[in-house]
């Protein structure tokens, strides 16, 4: 359910950061800002081996295809990307923020912007396969586990929040 020409809602929040639908021409910055993430922030929970698969996966070209399929929000500072998010379908994906930003409200926007662009399109749970960094702050939002880790190399919990 791609909205090519459908304007993101923008908003501006307090602490000092906006959040926009990302378009094309931010594709190179999300995938090095989304590097950067996974090797500083995952680190204390993953082996070196399974952050570098997780860290070549996320290149220029996967995230300008994602773009394609739906929306992928950006949040930004004054010192340009500290953040992102994605809806596909009923599932939450690609929720990083710069470790300078954790903790200060910048995911839970995210999130809370995709949570409403679920809803607006029907969905009644939305999924997300959880980092075992990221289980806590999922919890926070009210998401719930469903399980115990899935995936062998790099252990993700599905977790799942109601929207109805």
């Amino acid at each position: 359910m791609s909205e090519p020409d459908a304007p993101w809602p923008f908003t501006f929040d307090a602490a000092g950061f906006a959040i926009r639908r990302a378009e094309a021409a931010d594709a190179s910055a999300i995938a090095d800002m989304i590097r950067g993430v996974v090797a500083t922030s995952n680190a204390p929970d993953y082996p070196v081996d399974a952050l570098l698969q997780v860290i070549a996966g996320y290149r220029k070209e996967r995230i300008a295809a994602a773009l394609r399929l739906g929306p992928i929000l950006i949040a930004e500072g004054a010192e340009g990307l500290i953040g992102t998010a994605a809806l596909a379908r009923d599932r939450i994906e690609a929720v990083f923020v710069l470790p300078a930003w954790q903790g200060t409200g910048v995911g839970t926007a995210l999130v809370s912007q995709v949570v409403e662009a679920a809803r607006g399109r029907g969905v009644r749970v939305l999924r997300v396969l959880a980092s075992l960094t990221a289980t806590g702050f999922y919890r926070r939002l009210g998401f719930v586990t469903l399980g115990a880790p899935v995936g062998e190399r790099i252990p993700m919990v599905p977790m799942a929040i109601r929207l109805d």
